[in-house]
């Protein structure tokens, strides 16, 4: 999104509905099964309907591990049909929970609920439709701030404490900036580049030209993998969503974005954490960061929306029969 002058106010819409599946469901997240027995807060999708007067975009947030290109296709279908966004208008993504369904047949955590699945895109579709029905005249804000102390990098923890053949070769592409898969070498440099993490707290923010909020979107870098066990949760952005919603209104809607956090934990090794205590924990200080954030913003009004989507074809590592044998 760019500001220019001269184009017509913005308009935006938020919703949350609710995309809970049955008890019973398989949950992802571990590779082992498990089965759902209750639920501790409602997983959403959560829409946000942008408008400058030429077109539209549209942003959904999903309280799920993972969505599939072709249940985000079957989505945007359904979006488009309803609502004349077009496709390439339409980002879909997941929050990576890990106390949410399976939602893919290579999951090994056990199969997917085929009724709720085939359901899915359509809820999509129902929650970026129920924002556009809330489209109003609307202004808006972006800022960062910083959280340090809630994620640590998970990659040095696991490896082992031995230095393998070929240190020096390993020691060029440390230098280089690459990462080798494999046993840690034990060296302050792989340390070093093994431990890095993205702190930075993103923040978008849109209110009513009367200053009612409409929806914040937080970006953080940190798996949501705090919780664990039986129960459906959203993990610690429901607790995010909870504080800023008590601080800016009820009716707001909290979406939250993942920075790159693929090997990025909330467990500190020497301070190990979990349950819905250190969610609460994680979204609050997240929520702290976020209001910071939202009580230095500058607010505009004018806007020129931009969308354009590709597809993106990356490399596999090559794995040789060898490695596989001495893996085994």
């Amino acid at each position: 999104m760019s500001t220019e002058q001269g184009h017509p106010d913005l308009k935006a819409g938020a919703a949350c509905l609710d995309i809970t599946p049955p008890l019973g469901t398989a949950m992802a997240g571990y590779r082992r099964t498990r089965y759902a027995k209750g639920i501790h807060d409602p997983l959403c999708a959560k829409a946000l309907v942008l408008d400058d007067g030429r077109r539209q975009v549209a942003l959904v947030a999903l309280d799920l591990i993972c969505i599939s290109k072709e249940h985000v296709d079957r989505a945007r279908k359904f979006i488009e049909e309803r609502c004349g966004i077009p496709p390439e208008h339409v980002t879909c993504w997941a929050t990576h929970i890990h106390t949410g369904p399976v939602t893919h047949e290579d999951m090994p955590a056990g199969d997917p609920d085929e009724e709720y699945m085939a359901l899915l895109p359509r809820k999509i579709a129902d929650s970026v439709q129920v924002a556009q029905g809330n489209l109003r005249e609307a202004r808006w804000g972006v800022g960062l701030g910083r959280q340090e102390g809630l994620s640590f990098n998970r990659r040095a923890a696991r490896r082992g404490r031995h230095l393998p053949p070929g240190t020096n070769e390993l020691l060029q592409l440390l230098r280089e900036g690459v990462v080798p898969q494999g046993p840690e070498i034990g060296l302050e440099e792989w340390e070093e580049k093994a431990s890095v993490v993205d702190p930075e707290v993103g923040v978008l923010y849109f209110e009513g030209t009367d200053g009612s909020p409409i929806a914040t979107l937080v970006n953080f870098a940190l798996h949501c993998d705090t919780v664990g066990g039986e129960l459906f949760s959203a993990g610690y952005p429901y607790y995010l969503s909870r504080v800023l919603k008590r601080a800016k209104g009820e009716d707001m809607v909290v979406l939250f974005a993942n920075g790159p956090c693929g090997d990025i934990n909330h467990v500190d090794r020497r301070k190990p954490r979990k349950g819905f205590g250190e969610a609460e924990r994680i979204g609050t200080i997240l929520g702290g960061e976020a209001l910071k954030v939202l009580a230095n913003m500058e607010m505009r009004s004018s806007i020129s929306l931009r969308a354009s989507s590709r597809g993106l074809v990356l490399p596999r590592k090559t794995i040789s029969k060898e490695e596989i044998k001495a893996a085994k």
